[in-house]
């Protein structure tokens, strides 16, 4: 055991300075490369979630967007059936008012 841990000393005090620079440059290098892959990565996923909101965005204001028609249709719908019912009402009154006071009898109507 002793031997080996002196073997594996002298194999590190055999490597040179320019060796040693070497592995810093490399590791450096590695260290960049998988970094910028974890970023570009992020970045790809990122882009698909704001293409999914994108879409649900655009789905919800169509949603409101036909809501809102059919609340206007409802509601022109309703004032019309008001106004029928004003109208019939009216008529029914010209009509009793009418017949009822005699105007037709006293040549008024």
């Amino acid at each position: 055991m002793k031997q080996k841990v002196q073997t594996i000393i002298q194999k590190l005090s055999a490597i040179d300075a320019r060796t040693l620079g070497l592995l810093a440059v490399l590791l450096v290098a590695v260290s960049v490369t998988y970094s910028s892959a974890k970023i570009i990565h992020k970045n790809y996923q990122l882009e698909q979630q704001i293409t999914i909101l994108q879409q649900k965005n655009a789905l919800q204001e169509q949603t409101n967007s036909n809501q809102k028609l059919k609340n206007e249709y409802f509601n022109f719908n309703f004032k019309m059936i008001i106004l029928k019912r004003v109208y019939l009402l009216v008529g029914i009154f010209l009509t009793n008012f009418e017949w009822g006071l005699g105007f037709g009898v006293w040549g008024l109507g």
